[in-house]
């Protein structure tokens, strides 16, 4: 069933209290979802429900249409979501020699 644009988001904004709390008591996405499309609190795709969500989660569940900075609360910075900075950081993997082309190398010397 197609639905109108912006509907997916409308729909997750409106049942944001229930996904959070959701979320923080460990249920999946998918899980969530299928819920709300049994229920008919949600009829989108999943993608646009997650990708919704996923903006509200990064925003901390704050903002949102017609919500003051008031009367949200603030996200605990302990979070289970955050990832402490040493997981994230790359390591850099050590490189070899760097590849110099003589043209006069004998095809024997390159096999």
């Amino acid at each position: 069933m197609a639905s109108k644009w912006g509907q997916s988001r409308i729909e997750v904004i409106a049942l944001k209290d229930e996904t959070r709390e959701r979320l923080e008591a460990g249920h999946s996405l998918q899980s969530i979802y299928d819920d709300f499309r049994r229920a008919g609190q949600v009829n989108g795709r999943y993608s646009a429900f997650a990708d919704n969500v996923k903006k509200l989660v990064r925003a901390g569940f704050s903002r949102s249409v017609g919500s003051s900075p008031t009367s949200a609360a603030p996200a605990a910075p302990s979070s289970p979501t955050s990832v402490p900075p040493a997981a994230t950081a790359r390591s850099t993997p050590s490189r070899p020699a760097s590849f110099e082309f003589d043209p006069d190398t004998p095809l024997e010397d390159l096999v």
